[in-house]
């Protein structure tokens, strides 16, 4: 039997909080190499709309993962007695966030390079954060 005093600590989060947060750290760190690799990549391409849609996919994955923190940032202030913030988790529309994602996906498939595989696994991460949010916030 495990005593109060045997333990040496607690988590101050969860696990899968932790986890979350990594997730989305990693995306960000991945979205800054995309965005720099997209430079090099797409000049030799010799398409334009190959660059347009690559760099509207970049864009729309940058604006959900800033979307995405607002949201994370708004939760944790909710959850730590910030009543203010509670009433702006419901301005989220997640099946949208849902979608906008996987749209990222169809347009990051046009681009060139490790940018293109950058935008598509970021898309579908980003897809299925939303819908993992949308459960947990879904009444």
């Amino acid at each position: 039997m495990c005593r109060k005093e045997d333990r040496v600590h607690e988590l101050a989060w969860a696990s899968d909080a932790v986890i979350f947060i990594l997730v989305v750290v990693a995306l960000c760190v991945s979205l800054v190499v995309a965005w720099r690799r997209s430079r090099g990549d797409n000049q030799h391409s010799g398409t334009r709309w190959r660059t347009i849609a690559l760099r509207l996919a970049l864009t729309g994955n940058t604006l959900s993962v800033a979307l995405l923190c607002i949201f994370l940032i708004l939760a944790m202030l909710a959850k730590f007695g910030m009543l203010g913030a509670s009433h702006w988790l419901w301005v989220f529309s997640f099946l949208f966030w849902i979608g906008f994602s996987l749209a990222t996906v169809v347009l990051g498939a046009f681009g060139r390079g490790l940018s293109r595989f950058l935008v598509m696994v970021n898309g579908v991460v980003l897809a299925c954060l939303w819908y993992v949010l949308g459960l947990a916030n879904s009444p």
